[in-house]
């Protein structure tokens, strides 16, 4: 009977090993699974928050496009300041009430006289 007892033994053994084998893979199997549908939920929305943080980047870098640069504000200004310099000159020049300049109008009416004296003259 020891020969017998020593065959159940082990035939319980093998039988005990493959039943907690099967349940440690089935165990296994199933929290692989939970952590998969996890993580592909996880992947699904950090592909979400990508998409939309390029298309921010693409709509900043769109706006940075098409804003004004430090560059040309300076040159604006500059030319708006030469242009406002350029109309004050100006408008003293044709100011009637300075006589320290000649005025466009007097020089212009000195032409005319000149050339009406040539034509008389010929």
């Amino acid at each position: 009977m020891d020969i017998e007892m020593g065959i159940l033994l082990s035939g319980a053994t093998v039988i005990a090993s493959v039943a907690v084998a099967y349940a440690t893979v089935k165990f296994t199997g199933e929290a692989n699974r939970r952590d998969t549908a996890i993580l592909f939920s996880e992947l699904k929305e950090t592909n979400i928050k990508m998409d939309s943080h390029g298309e921010a980047i693409v709509e900043l870098k769109t706006k940075q496009g098409a804003a004004i640069t430090a560059k040309e504000v300076h040159e604006q200004y500059i030319s708006r300041e030469l242009f406002e310099m350029h109309k004050a000159h100006i408008d003293h020049r044709f100011d009637q009430t300075d006589s320290r300049f000649d005025r466009v109008d007097n020089n212009m009416g000195k032409i005319l006289a000149e050339l009406q004296n040539l034509k008389s003259v010929r």
